[in-house]
C-alpha cells in the first residue's frame, strides 16, 4: 500500500469556540437562574427522602439514566455539587449502583471537559507556550504516568486533572 500523507487538521474558527463558550455559559447561568446550587445541600436530600424513593423504586431505569447524565452535565461543566451528587447516588443506588452510576458519569462528564477544553483552549495554550518545556517533554515522554499522577494525588482538582491533558496534547 503507498503511504497516504495525511491533510494537516483544519483550523479550529473562532465561531465554533464561541458557540462552546456561548453553551457553557448559558448552562451556568439557567442552572444559577434556576436556583440548581441552592438545592445541593443535605437539608434538601433529607427533605425529598420519601419522593426520590418512590421515584427510583417505579422508575429504576430511568432514574439510573437521568443520574448519570445529571452527573455527565455537572462534571463537564465543572459544576460545584458533585460531592452532594455522588453522595446521593449511593443513597438512591445502593453502595454498588451507586458507585457504577457515579463512575460512568464521572468518565462522560470528564471525557466531555477534556474534549471541550481540547478544543476551545489548547492550541492557543501550546501556541503561546505557557507550560514549561520540561512539563511538555515530560509527558510527551511518559504520558500514562503523569495521567496516573494527576488522578492519584489528592492534592490536584478533579476539573484541573481533566484538563491539564488537554493542554499538554494527550489523546482522548
Amino acid at each position: 500500500m503507498a503511504d497516504v500523507e495525511q491533510a494537516p487538521p483544519a483550523r479550529r474558527g473562532i465561531w465554533g469556540r464561541l458557540a462552546l463558550v456561548a453553551v457553557f455559559a448559558l448552562g451556568l447561568f439557567a442552572a444559577w437562574r434556576f436556583g440548581v446550587f441552592d438545592y445541593l445541600n443535605f437539608e434538601t436530600l433529607r427533605a425529598q427522602r420519601e419522593t426520590l424513593n418512590a421515584f427510583v423504586a417505579t422508575n429504576q431505569v430511568l432514574a439510573f439514566a437521568a443520574f448519570i447524565a445529571i452527573y455527565v452535565v455537572v462534571t463537564a461543566l465543572a459544576l460545584p455539587g458533585a460531592f452532594w451528587i455522588t453522595i446521593l447516588g449511593g443513597y438512591l443506588f445502593g453502595l454498588v449502583g451507586g458507585a457504577v452510576a457515579t463512575t460512568i458519569g464521572a468518565t462522560l462528564g470528564a471525557t466531555a471537559l477534556f474534549v471541550i477544553a481540547r478544543y476551545l483552549l489548547a492550541d492557543t495554550s501550546r501556541a503561546r507556550r505557557t507550560l514549561p518545556e520540561s512539563i511538555e517533554a515530560g509527558f510527551e515522554e511518559n504520558a500514562i504516568s503523569y495521567l496516573l499522577t494527576l488522578r492519584l494525588v489528592p492534592v490536584v482538582p478533579f476539573f484541573i486533572a481533566n484538563v491539564a491533558p488537554a493542554f499538554l496534547g494527550a489523546r482522548a
